[in-house]
């Protein structure tokens, strides 16, 4: 019985055709499908390496700089510290050392100023006296007196025609080279000869500097979304909408700074500076047909026009870099015969670009360490901007389907609202000066800065932006 229901195909071919319809690998449709049930995950470690690798970047390269000086400050530190240290063993060490004899008794020596002891002139010759020296003869009269008193006593001295004029060496100190000078034939054991070493002086407080800078950075902006209008059928206030730069700016920088140095590594710096540059950005107002005034046509919003086309004037305010704009666009209707709801989206999408010219002054904190010609230094602090003039030109308006056109393309569209605005950067640098000689001197640092303060509209907030590049200038020390 059991061989009767046993299959007569071999077992490979009967395992092969119960799976043959079997897929090992899913289909994409199936991953797809998984990824839209998933729920949204936050984002990894590599996931922001990447999107702020160039801040890390930079921020490691600070990082690494700023160990660098802080260890070579502290080392020089140390080595100056082990110099004076040593000065002040050796004059102890001299001061307390026995006066030097002369291992020549027999050569003649000329006397110190205000000195005690006798000075003998020729002492193997008995027909020669002993001068005293009389105490409290200023050292310019030294001389002198000493030949009054030879002309005062050579009366009674008795000198033979036979005798002749002895030369003989005069061994005496100089008076421009240090007390513990000695000839080496004075030299005795015990005696410290010390080597003349120029003493260490303390670093001195620098005065003033002035210098000319050039800054050549890249800037990138950075817009941050609003949320969801929950109330979107609210006819609230006016709409504000902000703009965003596609493409990242070159801006020059051009500086007159001025710096005080405040302690030995320690100096500040202020200045003023001017900026000047093209900014190109775009926005989507995201305006509905309810946002704006009917000017011509008939019948309510979105009603059909009646012997003519509907025409709307929207307005709204653009945050751009340095100000808010106030937009005025006036859109007509391509087809006239087409009826559209309240809640019909425009689908606009406006190029704008703005000629910004801002002054700025910084006050910057700077240390220095180094030795030579060649320094380093790390600076940090605040800019403040004050923002000159800001032309806002419409280079570009598109409506999605083709649905609405502007009236007029000559009519002009922005009008500046705001005639002044503030903003603060925060910027850090690092970098190398050159001592040409002792009033010039050239550097070159990298910079980063970053805004921290431009608008705080929760509605639209105005873009932040960070600037990297290198700054170079020469420097003039009073």
């Amino acid at each position: 019985m059991i061989e009767e229901h046993t299959p007569k195909d071999n077992l490979d071919d009967f395992i092969r055709r119960s799976f043959e319809r079997y897929e090992e690998d899913p289909s994409p449709a199936f991953w797809d499908n998984l990824n839209d049930k998933l729920p949204n995950q936050p984002a990894t470690g590599m996931a922001l390496i990447h999107r702020f690798g160039w801040q890390i970047a930079a921020a490691t390269v600070i990082l690494i700089l700023s160990s660098t000086l802080i260890a070579g400050y502290l080392h020089f530190t140390n080595k100056v510290n082990t110099l004076i240290a040593g000065q002040v063993e050796l004059k102890e060490q001299l001061l307390n050392n026995k006066p030097i004899v002369s291992d020549q008794p027999s050569t003649p020596s000329l006397p110190r100023s205000n000195s005690r002891s006798p000075v003998q002139f020729h002492q193997n010759n008995p027909s020669y006296v002993i001068v005293d020296q009389r105490e409290g003869i200023p050292p310019t009269l030294l001389i002198e007196n000493q030949v009054n008193a030879i002309s005062a006593n050579s009366v009674n001295v008795e000198v033979s025609p036979d005798i002749k004029p002895q030369v003989e060496d005069a061994v005496a100190p100089l008076a421009y080279l240090p007390k513990w000078n000695i000839l080496s034939s004075q030299f005795q054991p015990g005696t410290i000869v010390a080597k003349v070493m120029s003493p260490i002086q303390p670093v001195s407080k620098q005065g003033w500097y002035s210098g000319v800078h050039s800054t050549v950075s890249i800037m990138s902006e950075k817009l941050k979304k609003p949320g969801p209008d929950d109330n979107d059928n609210h006819h609230g206030p006016r709409r504000v909408v902000s703009s965003q730069s596609k493409l990242n700016h070159i801006v020059a920088d051009y500086w007159v700074k001025a710096g005080k140095q405040i302690a030995p590594h320690l100096a500040f710096e202020t200045g003023v500076g001017y900026q000047q540059f093209d900014r190109i950005a775009e926005h989507q107002p995201e305006l509905k047909i309810r946002d704006g005034e009917r000017v011509h046509g008939h019948g309510g919003p979105g009603g059909p026009s009646h012997g003519g086309h509907d025409e709307y004037d929207f307005n709204y305010t653009l945050n751009s870099y340095a100000g808010s704009m106030d937009i005025n666009l006036r859109m007509s209707q391509v087809d006239t015969t087409a009826m559209y709801p309240d809640d019909q989206p425009l689908d606009l999408n406006l190029t704008t670009k703005e000629h910004v010219k801002t002054l700025r002054i910084p006050l910057l904190l700077a240390t220095h360490t180094g030795k030579g010609r060649l320094k380093f230094a790390i600076k940090g602090g605040l800019i403040a901007n004050v923002f000159l003039q800001n032309e806002l030109e419409v280079t570009g308006i598109s409506s999605g389907g083709n649905r609405f056109k502007r009236s007029d393309p000559d009519e002009p569209v922005a009008q500046k609202e705001s005639t002044q605005r503030y903003g603060l950067d925060f910027v850090l640098a690092a970098g190398a000066e050159y001592r040409l000689n002792n009033k010039l001197s050239v550097l070159a640092e990298p910079t980063f800065s970053a805004s921290l303060a431009l608008q705080n509209n929760n509605l639209a907030p105005a873009p932040s932006y960070q600037t990297a590049g290198i700054n170079i200038g020469l420097n003039y020390r009073f």
